[in-house]
């Protein structure tokens, strides 16, 4: 697995944007999500936004099965050098760091 094209955000608990590369698979997931809050980070996989009844709602776009996607987020954060902890500490300029290649992936 590889992430590319990291791309810091500070927009609340949204820190960036990436794209993921299984070479195995020759597929790439782009347009995932990293987000850092109280504590704590996770994925947010690719999704579609529509309207129902004028609220927003988010039809995922990739689906793992529970045991496999608990899986590739656990990687995907060790790929960022995220730990699960403490997280939300992180300034603009370490996601900006991420974004300019610092981490070696």
């Amino acid at each position: 697995m590889i992430i590319k094209n990291f791309k810091a955000v500070e927009a609340g608990a949204l820190k960036g944007s990436f794209d993921i590369e299984f070479p195995e698979w020759d597929l790439t997931i782009r347009r995932a999500k990293v987000f850092s809050k109280n504590n704590s980070s996770w994925i947010g996989w690719p999704a579609e936004m529509y309207l129902e009844d004028d609220k927003k709602m988010y039809f995922p776009l990739v689906v793992f099965g529970q045991k496999t996607g608990k899986q590739r987020q656990a990687e995907v954060l060790e790929l960022l050098k995220m730990p699960t902890s403490d997280n939300s500490q992180k300034t603009k300029n370490d996601w900006n760091d991420l974004a300019q290649g610092s981490i070696p992936f």
